[in-house]
Formats: C-alpha cells, structure tokens, sequence
C-alpha cells in the first residue's frame, strides 16, 4: 500500500456525475476527453452520437478530425419492440461490466454480438472489448443515466409483471417493488463504476428533491399539499429521488453543466448547498478550456496519455474486426504441448464476482 505521498498517478482516477439540462454541453464536455490523448468508449443511450459527429464543425472550437478516431461509440438505447420499449441497456450495461473478460460488440449492426443473429463466422465489424484491462488512458462515458435508469425501471415492470404505460390504480401499490428493484440494480451498477480501473463520466440529468415532514395535529394519512417543506435540493434523476441522494458517495467529482448568457458552455464544480456537489475542482468554468475533463484529472493528481509521448493504445482493451469474425477462431482453447502446460487462453484476467439480479 503506498504512502499518500508516494501515491501513483496512474491511480487517480476521475469518476465524474456531470448533471445538467437537455442541450446545454455535457457530451460535449465528455468527449472532448479524447483532445488530450484519451480513448473514449461512448455508451450512447440518448442522442450523444449526433453532438459528437459536429464536434468537427463547431463554430468557436473545433475538433481535430483525428480526435474522433478515438472515440468509440456504442448505441446502446432501449428499443421499440411490439410496440413497447424493452430494456436493451441495462441488460447490456450488465453484461458489459460482468464480461470474463471479453464484451463482443457487432458494430455493423449497432448492438451486442449473438452467434444465433450473427452466425459464426460473421462478415459484420465485430468489436472485441475487455472491460477490465481498460486504464488510467481510457475514458467510459454513461450516456446518459436517466436512459438506464428507465430502462432499470422498465426491467423492474417486466419482472413484476406491470406495463408500465397502462398502470391501473389498482396496480399502483406494486410500484414501490419496481422503485426498490430498480434501485437496487442501479446500486449494484453504481459500486462497478466506482470500482472500474478506468476513468468514468456518467452524464445525468436534474430533477428536484423535496424534503417534506407531516404538520402535526392534522390525521395520519396526510397529502403531499398538507405537509410542511423543510428543504430542496437539485439531484440527478433517478430511479427514485431516494436513489439519486445517495449517489455522489460513488463519484470523485460533481459537476453541473450549463450555458451562460454569453451561449458559452460553463462547469460549475463549486460546492452548493442547494443541490448535490463536491469535487477537487472548486471553480465555475468554460468547458473548452480551464474547465476541461483534462484539468480535472491534473486537480485530482492523474495523468494525461499525450504526457507519455502521445495518444494512448487500444490494443490492451479493444480489437476491432473490420473484415469479419469467427467466434470459434476466437474462443479455441490452445493445445497442448507434449510434456508441458497448455498455454493460457488470455493474458487479461476476467471480471469475476457477483451477478446483478435475474436476466
């Protein structure tokens, strides 16, 4: 265990809840990781995809074209199926941070490999990704946690047997069960991200949190209305305001994003008592520039790739099949040597552990 002045920079690692509205910076902010030499896995579950490809064409600051070979998107949203959503995202965020050790990705098709849907072998661009051999030069961005909080809680429906576009009055008492199982599945994601050994951007959204106590002298089952304010607070959404008030115990910073009177992209990293906050970075600034993800990681005593003599290498993390993919190929265990040992069949060790629930 190293002595906290000897503690190493490749350790120090940036696990970032950076909240703001709708169109006001925060995949911007996210993917420009990638200027300082980052290699960014972008899980896209909302439209992040579309504010990286104009990074290039942005008017004040443009991005390097090369900058976005670095940025490896994963459109990952819930889908419409028989004409409701399923809950594509957190079954795939599941399996992502679960994978021993190899996450398989058909990136022509824009979801996770399936040697059923697929074939083996496949003409398709298969990404194979080890999520914990991803380091202190890799960036995974959460886009965004309001999507994978709705896809927990279209889970949760589905497991207690709610539709959670026709909810009856009658079935509304099931719905603390959905709340908690959603919660805790959401927990259980929570405690991954923390313990990832790459830096983490997970992009939210802001709801408001009201602390409320009965007015005494009045009856027992008192309405929301009747009761007395005590305090509010500006939290993440969630998949419930209980959830989102006990999350910035799991992340090194909280940032709020949003766009001053001038149309520039501020980060606001100040403490604040009216909405959750803390960070090593005690200051409100431009994104582009004092503000960037780059400068958190220096206030919190990492390193940037291009320090070391440019951008980082994918190869530990990532290998792309831009020609097509064999399953079998991929997984043939190694034979053996007469009068030996056979060869391991990864250099990488696999995440092992808990599993996250059923499904």
């Amino acid at each position: 265990m190293p002595r906290a002045s000897q503690a190493s920079p490749q350790h120090q690692l940036v696990k970032a809840l950076v909240i703001g509205e709708g169109k006001c910076g925060k995949s911007d902010w996210a993917a420009r990781a990638a200027e300082a030499g980052f290699n960014v896995l972008y899980m896209d579950a909302d439209v992040g995809s579309q504010t990286i490809a104009g990074l290039t064409r942005d008017e004040i600051n443009p991005v390097n074209p090369s900058v976005l070979d670095r940025i490896f998107i994963l459109n990952c949203s819930d889908e419409l199926v028989s004409g409701a959503l399923d809950y594509r995202f957190v079954n795939m965020f599941k399996k992502f941070c679960t994978a021993s050790p190899t996450f398989r990705w058909n990136d022509t098709q824009g979801r996770e490999f399936s040697i059923s849907q697929d074939g083996d072998p496949c003409a398709d661009e298969i990404w194979e990704i080890k999520p914990a051999a991803m380091d202190h030069n890799s960036v995974l961005v959460i886009d965004s946690w309001t999507a994978l909080a709705q896809s927990a809680m279209n889970w949760a429906c589905d497991e207690l047997g709610l539709d959670p576009i026709e909810i009856s009055e009658a079935e509304r008492v099931k719905m603390r069960g959905v709340y908690q199982a959603a919660g805790e599945k959401l927990t259980m994601f929570l405690q991954m991200i923390r313990s990832a050994r790459c830096h983490v951007i997970v992009i939210g959204h802001p709801r408001e949190f009201t602390k409320t106590e009965k007015t005494p002298g009045k009856s027992v089952a008192q309405r929301e209305s009747d009761m007395k304010v005590l305090w509010t607070k500006m939290v993440v959404r969630s998949s419930s305001n209980n959830h989102a008030f006990e999350m910035p115990k799991y992340f090194t910073d909280l940032a709020w994003i949003e766009v001053d009177a001038m149309g520039r992209y501020m980060i606001d990293f100040r403490a604040s008592n009216d909405r959750i906050s803390g960070s090593h970075f005690n200051a409100r600034v431009n994104t582009r520039n004092e503000g960037s993800f780059a400068n958190l990681v220096k206030h919190v005593g990492g390193t940037l790739p291009n320090e070391n003599g440019g951008p980082a290498s994918i190869d530990s993390w990532l290998t792309i099949h831009e020609s097509g993919f064999s399953l079998g190929d991929a997984t043939k265990k190694p034979g053996l040597v007469l009068g030996g040992k056979s060869a391991p069949a990864s250099t990488v060790k696999g995440v092992g552990g808990l599993s996250l629930l059923k499904k």
